[in-house]
């Protein structure tokens, strides 16, 4: 009878630690766009690109569902990243990830044309990342 009384007490400080441990863990995982190349060809044109996800926790992370949309210059519509990938991240370390995604030529030429007027291009993606099972919104910008 005096286990019944203590345990559920228990169990729920324990599931509150464990609650806020996932809060700091997903409010400090990094994402950087580390490259991006544009392949393929003008029918089927595809972004290659390589993120860096930083862990700053003393816990590993799993990082799943990484989707998004790229863009240029803020609102020229290139195309969707999607990765279904399961990666799982060591405490206070980093993890690379290539992801391919499939480009929309018109928003390709678009870019071509301003980057040959202005000679200035900001690509962003924007989109979410699943991070032990709680959703992280993901804004990363690229000067090129």
């Amino acid at each position: 009878m005096n286990i019944k009384k203590y345990l559920l007490p228990t169990v729920g400080l324990l599931g509150f630690f464990y609650l806020i441990k996932k809060a700091v863990l997903v409010n400090n995982v990094v994402f950087r766009l580390r490259s991006a190349k544009v392949d393929g060809n003008i029918l089927n044109p595809v972004l290659k690109t390589t993120f860096d996800i930083f862990n700053p926790t003393d816990a590993t992370a799993t990082v799943s569902n990484i989707t998004g949309k790229v863009y240029a210059n803020g609102n020229i519509y290139l195309g969707d990243i999607i990765s279904y990938q399961q990666i799982t991240i060591e405490k206070n370390g980093t993890t690379s990830i290539d992801i391919i995604g499939n480009l929309v030529t018109s928003g390709i030429v678009s870019t071509i044309s301003n980057f040959i007027n202005s000679s200035n291009v900001t690509f962003s993606f924007v989109g979410s990342a699943i991070v032990d099972g709680i959703a992280l919104p993901i804004s990363i910008d690229y000067k090129f």
